[in-house]
């Protein structure tokens, strides 16, 4: 109950975040909704924090994600911008990180941080 599930670009869209996700290119707009409910972006965030964060641009929202007990969270202070490449990437690092954690077959997890994994691509 102290954590929140943050949508790190908010669910309500506005003109900043579709510029930030999409850059100039308008046509990618309509699928903002699509993007902002996938797995890559959500994060867990301390409750206060989350009220904090909420709308806020992604450069700015960090200040608050450093404040966070969530390693999770953190680690998104290495990012630089918050687009949709950076946001399908992350989507592909939770599935894998997911399949490690969660896999049924016997072996020792390899655990990456999203930063880890995301310079290794």
């Amino acid at each position: 109950k102290d954590l929140h599930l943050e949508h790190i670009a908010p669910q309500s869209e506005s003109k900043e975040w579709l510029e930030e996700l999409y850059g100039l290119d308008k046509s990618l707009y309509p699928d903002y909704d699509s993007l902002i409910s996938s797995v890559g972006n959500l994060t867990l965030l301390d409750k206060g924090l989350n009220l904090q964060a909420q709308k806020f641009p992604f450069a700015l929202k960090k200040k608050e994600y450093k404040k966070s007990t969530m390693a999770i969270t953190r680690d998104l202070l290495e990012i630089e911008k918050w687009d949709q490449e950076t946001l399908n990437l992350r989507t592909k690092w939770l599935v894998s990180m997911f399949d490690e954690i969660w896999s049924t077959k016997p072996s020792k997890p390899k655990i990456l941080s999203f930063t880890d994994w995301y310079q290794s691509q």
